[in-house]
């Protein structure tokens, strides 16, 4: 019984009578022809260099202007507003509730006003 189950115990799926007679007989896969052969190719992790050509023009990017768009500056621009500051102490609400004594003088003198 042994026997029988190691001799069974490899055969390829799917095969039919006559393939099943050639596997016994040659010990391969009969749908494999000697044509077929799979050849590995190299399977490197190494990805190969690019090619680089000195000629590429790079497209220039123009900025998204309305026509009538005022000429504003760039300070003006890139500047922040401050928003909700009290005058007096010169820190927003949420700084003067959250900030210690210490805090309020660092943030102060972050925003120039110490």
């Amino acid at each position: 019984m042994w026997n029988i189950k190691t001799k069974w115990a490899n055969i390829p799926m799917g095969l039919n009578n006559e393939q099943l007679r050639e596997y016994f007989l040659t010990g391969k896969d009969p749908r494999l022809k000697v044509e077929e052969v799979i050849e590995t190719e190299d399977t490197s992790m190494i990805l190969p260099a690019p090619e680089v050509s000195d000629t590429k023009q790079v497209a220039s990017v123009k900025p998204q202007v309305p026509l009538n768009a005022a000429n504003v500056s760039a300070e003006v621009i890139a500047s922040k507003p401050d928003q909700n500051v009290i005058e007096s102490t010169g820190l927003t609400a949420t700084e003067t509730a959250y900030l210690s004594n210490e805090e309020k003088a660092m943030r102060l003198k972050q925003k120039g006003l110490a």
